[in-house]
């Protein structure tokens, strides 16, 4: 059966290029006062089809940054025909070298737009998409007829079909099947379009379109998904997280159920507490101090509202994956490390004031998740597995009360020391256990511009080549992920050591002239230059031989790196 797209003869006259000049005039020119709701809502109008516009130039400006980065990355490669002779450097044949074009146009990319570079392999992935495989989608998008959204669901549903497409080679009926569904993917999302379909329909009709019109079988399929499972954890905020997994749907379904059951069960539980609180009252009623007795019960119930069905259902989630009392309220005793049901020893960086380790309420920091309880950090810490002692060190004119402005990350003049770092002296290439344990908490994350991954997961890397005289020092290294730490060494990426950041008051800094890694200064082969702070804390300031000025016990770190 032939599929032939359905757009109406009113979007086929929009389907010419829109005139972006012409749309912005529209946009721009004098405001007429007394047009009213049409006009307003014919601007509307102008703007999106001028979105739409711009997403398509989005698209084929990025394609060709790609192409110009990738001959830009052969010129410097020929220029240079050997890798650094430096010990940091991971060694690559020359093939493996011009590969690393493509990781450097999309840094390139990704510091221009001001996107992370997973964003950037996604607006790759979808311009290639619509100029190899969707023309009559692109075409859409550039006359304005369809949004930049309904255009990136159309790639996203197709994406898999071209995948397998470019696998299938030269086997003719794969070739096929699969260029079919592209196209009974796409005419059917964009008939839907064409008809005012939302986003949240369009991705309905997806679903369906792609259940009737996938070349597998589900069955095929399915075995496949399982093996995409996993659990993900990400931070939220005031000490709270997200958990997303992905599952069979059949025992999500199972879970579900599961998790409302026990919350009604609990809920009523709660209810039964709450009115034998209201019958003990009622008993004591003839008493001179019935009326008392109600108003106490009365208040202990507004102390400890009953909680939701919702809540109950979050509680049991935590309590039978992190063991019993996990949601124990922070005026109850926490568990201990040798209680029952106690889970796992964490394994994340954790940060602790001592003050709270001796029973104070300010926060602790548990890696990249933020701040959390001070109950939540006294009961990980009592679990710890390893421990590294750091103290705070406030000029002599800084305030007392600085210091606990500076366990809770607040810019303070204060910086977190920590002292095993001041006994190298930068000699040796190796690097010390504690120094490296300094620097992960330091860093935090990837030292390259805009990219996240952990510090523990990281390699560390002399700024100044070891080769060229750097140094073993906190001043001289930094986190890189592999692929970045490829990056710096195989590309025209650069990166040199920036001026000390202001870690306190005016007149406070550690001396003119002292440059250190703490801050990092990029330059990518286009000639842009990027800053690059560190994301933990700072905690390898005292420099050699100075006075720390008045110091503190402040803070005591969990260091055991996560498994990846």
């Amino acid at each position: 059966m032939e599929l032939v797209s359905t757009v109406s003869d009113a979007a086929a006259t929009a389907l010419s290029p829109a005139d972006p000049a012409a749309l912005v005039a529209r946009l721009t020119g004098p405001e007429d006062t007394e047009a009213g709701l049409p006009a307003a809502i014919t601007a509307l109008e102008h703007l999106r089809r001028l979105e739409s516009w711009a997403a398509a130039t989005r698209h084929r400006l990025a394609l060709e940054a790609m192409e110009a980065a990738r001959v830009g990355h052969e010129r410097w490669v020929e220029a240079h025909p050997r890798a650094f002779d430096d010990p940091d450097a991971p060694g690559l044949s020359r093939a493996e070298r011009l590969a690393v074009a493509d990781r450097s146009g999309v840094a390139e990319i990704a510091g221009a737009l001001q996107i992370s570079e997973g964003a950037v392999h996604t607006l790759l992935r979808r311009a290639a998409l619509l100029a190899d495989h969707l023309p009559r989608t692109g075409s859409a998008l550039v006359s304005g007829a369809i949004t930049a959204k309904t255009a990136d669901l159309i790639a996203d549903a197709t994406t898999e079909y071209s995948e397998a497409l470019a696998d299938a080679g030269t086997d003719e009926a794969a070739v096929s099947r699969y260029t079919r569904a592209i196209a009974a993917m796409e005419t059917g999302l964009l008939d839907a379009a064409d008809r005012g379909c939302t986003p949240a329909r369009l991705h309905d009709r997806a679903r369906r379109l792609r259940e009737a019109h996938h070349p597998r079988s589900f069955t095929e399929r399915e075995h496949a998904a399982r093996a995409c499972r996993y659990v993900r954890v990400t931070p939220d905020q005031d000490g709270m997280a997200h958990l997303f997994a992905l599952l069979p749907a059949a025992t999500v379904w199972s879970i579900d159920q599961r998790l409302t059951i026990l919350a009604h069960r609990h809920h009523g539980l709660h209810k039964d507490d709450a009115d034998a609180r209201r019958t003990s009252g009622d008993d004591a009623g003839g008493s001179a101090g019935a009326p008392a007795d109600r108003a106490e019960s009365a208040s202990v119930e507004n102390e400890l509202p009953r909680p939701t069905v919702a809540q109950l259902r979050a509680d049991v989630l935590a309590d039978l994956l992190a063991g019993s009392g996990a949601q124990t309220p922070a005026d109850e005793p926490s568990r201990t490390a040798g209680d029952d049901g106690a889970g796992p020893a964490p394994r994340v960086l954790l940060t602790v004031p001592a003050e709270t380790l001796l029973g104070g309420e300010q926060p602790g920091v548990l890696g990249p998740f933020g701040p959390i309880p001070a109950a939540a950090a006294r009961d990980l810490a009592a679990r710890a597995m390893s421990l590294m002692l750091g103290v705070t060190a406030t000029t002599l004119s800084a305030p007392r009360n600085a210091v606990a402005e500076s366990s809770q990350g607040c810019g303070g003049p204060v910086d977190a020391r920590v002292l095993p770092v001041l006994a190298t002296d930068g000699g040796r290439y190796r690097i010390p256990a504690a120094l490296r344990r300094a620097l992960a908490v330091r860093d935090g994350t990837c030292r390259f511009p805009g990219c996240r991954r952990n510090a523990t997961g990281c390699d560390l890397d002399h700024v100044v080549a070891w080769a060229d005289g750097g140094a073993t020092t906190a001043e001289n290294l930094a986190h890189l992920c592999r692929k970045h730490h490829v990056l710096k060494h195989h590309s025209g990426w650069t990166a040199e050591i920036g001026p000390p950041r202001r870690t306190g008051p005016p007149g406070t800094d550690r001396g003119p002239g002292n440059r250190t890694a703490d801050r990092l200064v990029w330059t990518s082969p286009a000639g842009r230059r990027y800053t690059s702070d560190p994301d933990g804390i700072d905690v390898c300031g005292v420099e050699r031989g100075g006075d720390p000025g008045n110091v503190d016990l402040g803070a005591i770190v969990l260091d055991d790196p996560p498994p990846f």
